[in-house]
């Protein structure tokens, strides 16, 4: 199960892409547990039919009339049930997802229940794949959605307020910020608070899933602004060494020796 406070991310992440996401990290531990269930389903009705063998009542090998035999037969037929073995003879994993508001408190959900055979269809395709890369492109699509997904509200107020409801990388404080991978989940990139930094609309759509190195996003000490415009300064090389430069260039071409 898991809980989301975003509608639009919610709405975008089914129980399978979940599933399959999890199965990343708990595929063994999951196929060891249908192995086991198949075992059980083979060995069960041999053990079933020698139980009922020795499941025999009334046999009390007493020449007297017994009192309150009808309460004796039920404290037996309870004592065999408690005794015989009920092993898991079926594998399926419930998948939940819900909606809650940024407080927590529930709006809807949605779930979807996995047979054995599906679970091992999509440990089969997560397995086929070159590198870290999938060849099955609808298995990346699906740990796509999930990882973007994680971003919950609570993160992105919490990134924002990290960098100063600023943009990384021109510095302008806009209304259209926006939460971005600074490692692209394109290219591996995963969402952790440290691999997130707030960027505009417009310079999110220019970086896109490529990766660029600003000057310690993660601490605003050593961030370098723009004594000009106010933009993050980038750490660039020239022919005279290493500098910093304005990431507002050419609007701004402010530049700092080191």
């Amino acid at each position: 199960s898991h809980s989301y406070d975003n509608d639009i991310y919610y709405s975008s992440v089914s129980p399978k892409d979940y599933l399959t996401y999890q199965l990343i990290y708990i595929k063994k531990e999951v196929l060891d547990n249908i192995k086991k269930t198949i075992e059980n389903r083979k060995k069960f009705n041999e053990y079933y039919s020698e139980f009922k063998n020795i499941e025999k009542y009334e046999i009390y090998n007493c020449d007297k009339v017994l009192k309150n035999k009808n309460k004796l037969l039920n404290t037996e037929r309870k004592l065999y049930q408690r005794m015989m073995k009920n092993p898991t003879l079926e594998f399926y994993v419930n998948v939940r997802l819900k909606l809650t508001n940024i407080q927590g408190r529930y709006i809807d959900h949605k779930a979807e229940e996995f047979g054995s055979e599906e679970i091992k269809n999509i440990i089969n395709r997560l397995n086929d794949k070159k590198g870290d890369r999938y060849n099955d492109r609808s298995i990346w699509d699906a740990i796509t959605r999930v990882e973007r997904a994680k971003v919950s509200n609570k993160m992105r107020f919490a990134v924002y307020e990290r960098d100063g409801y600023r943009c990384k990388k021109c510095g302008r404080k806009t209304n259209d910020l926006e939460v971005d991978h600074i490692y692209p989940i394109a290219k591996g990139g995963k969402t952790e608070f440290n691999n997130l930094q707030t960027l505009c609309h417009r310079c999110n759509a220019i970086k896109s899933d490529t990766v660029e190195s600003f000057i310690d996003v993660y601490s605003k000490d050593k961030v370098k602004y723009c004594k000009k415009c106010g933009a993050v300064m980038k750490l660039k090389n020239g022919i005279y060494g290493e500098f910093y430069g304005c990431s507002n260039y050419p609007k701004c071409n402010y530049i700092e020796k080191i």
